[in-house]
C-alpha cells in the first residue's frame, strides 16, 4: 500500500515533472558529462568471496570519485553517475579500504574546492552557501568555535562541584540568613 505523498510523487514523475531531488541530479549529471567526468568502464572483474552474490564495486571507481568530488560534485552525484544508493556507496567503503581512503581523500578534495570557489566570487549569497557547505563538510575547521558555559556565560569554565557536606552547610547558612532577615522584618513592623 502506497502514502499518498509516495503516490503523487509517482504521479508527477508520470506527467513528466520529475520531483526537485531527481531534477538537481539530472542537472549534476549534465554538467559531469559536459566536463568530462563520465563514469569509468569496468575494466576488472568483480571480486568474489565465493559466497553470495558477488560485489558491484571495482577499484577504478575509488579514483573516480575523487576526480568527481576534485570538480566539485558530491556524494549524490557520484552515486547517481554510478546508478546506486548512498547505502551501497557505504557499504564499499566497510568492505574496501582503499575505497574508504579515497572517501576520505575525496572530501578533501571537495573542501578544497569549494574554499577556492568562495574566496573567488564577489556574491555574497554565493560565498555564505559555499561556507555553510564547509561547515557542515569539514566542521572542525570551518564552523564558529564558541564556547558558552552554564548560564550562557562564554568562557565561562567548568561547573564546580561541592562535596554533600560543604553544599548542605552552605544551604543551611543561607537558609539562617534568610530567616534572620524576615524575623528582623517581622519584629520592626510591630514596633511599627
Amino acid at each position: 500500500m502506497t502514502t499518498s505523498k509516495t503516490a503523487a510523487r509517482r504521479g508527477a514523475a508520470k506527467k513528466g515533472q520529475a520531483p526537485q531531488r531527481e531534477r538537481r541530479v539530472a542537472k549534476a549529471l549534465k554538467v559531469a558529462k559536459a566536463k568530462g567526468l563520465l563514469p569509468p568502464k569496468a575494466t576488472t572483474a568483480p571480486k568474489s568471496s565465493g559466497r553470495g552474490r558477488p560485489t558491484t564495486y571495482r577499484p577504478e571507481y575509488a579514483e573516480y570519485l575523487i576526480k568527481c568530488c576534485g570538480a566539485g560534485m558530491s556524494y549524490e552525484t557520484f552515486c547517481a553517475q554510478l546508478e546506486i544508493t548512498h547505502q551501497r556507496m557505504s557499504d564499499w567503503a566497510k568492505a574496501n579500504p582503499d575505497f574508504r581512503e579515497a572517501i576520505g581523500i575525496a572530501k578533501m578534495k571537495l573542501a578544497s574546492y569549494l574554499e577556492l570557489e568562495a574566496r573567488a566570487s564577489t556574491n555574497g549569497p554565493f560565498i555564505g552557501m559555499r561556507l555553510r557547505s564547509l561547515s557542515q563538510l569539514a566542521p572542525d575547521t570551518w564552523r564558529e568555535h564558541r564556547t558558552v558555559g552554564i548560564g550562557g556565560v562564554e568562557d565561562a569554565g567548568p561547573v564546580k562541584v561541592l562535596a554533600a557536606d560543604d553544599a548542605m552547610a552552605r544551604y543551611m547558612a543561607a537558609k539562617d540568613a534568610v530567616n534572620a532577615a524576615v524575623a528582623s522584618a517581622w519584629d520592626g513592623r510591630a514596633r511599627n
